[in-house]
């Protein structure tokens, strides 16, 4: 696992997790916590958008999940999951989204009061030299002030 700044993609910031096993994928966690903040009304329609990047484009050789928990609802059961993610095209900066009916779809867990902490998941998988990078995780929402 390393960290850098990408000059190419206008200093973008990433965790990269590159394994050179050939055979099966080896895979790294980062577990991210982020409460909303007091102003909190509201989900926009694309509420969280994860940016990624992958070396190759097959899933077999890289990709990189995301599942969302509410700790505080329910630990075990996900708010959103987004599996099995991979780059278009190779070495290329993308995107998987949550849309605000996944993150407050009226049924317990959901991720959407002022306050509430959250646990983005991600696992990123790797071999024969395929990377996963992870950049910024960016919340839409609406402001009540």
């Amino acid at each position: 696992m390393t960290s850098d700044a990408s000059p190419s993609a206008q200093w973008r910031t990433y965790y990269e997790w590159k394994s050179t096993t050939t055979s099966t994928l080896n895979d790294y966690s980062v577990a991210v916590r982020v409460t909303l903040p007091a102003d909190f009304s509201s989900w926009s329609s694309t509420a969280l958008t994860l940016n990624y990047n992958t070396n190759y484009t097959e899933t077999a050789a890289n990709k990189v999940d995301m599942w969302i928990y509410n700790a505080t609802e329910n630990a075990t059961q996900y708010v959103c999951q987004k599996l099995t993610n991979a780059s278009g095209t190779e070495k290329t900066w993308t995107t998987v989204t949550c849309s605000s009916t996944e993150m407050d779809d009226g049924t317990a867990p959901d991720w959407d009061a002022a306050g509430e902490t959250a646990i983005i998941m991600l696992r990123m998988y790797s071999k024969n030299t395929g990377y996963v990078q992870v950049g910024d995780i960016v919340l839409s929402y609406l402001a009540k002030f």
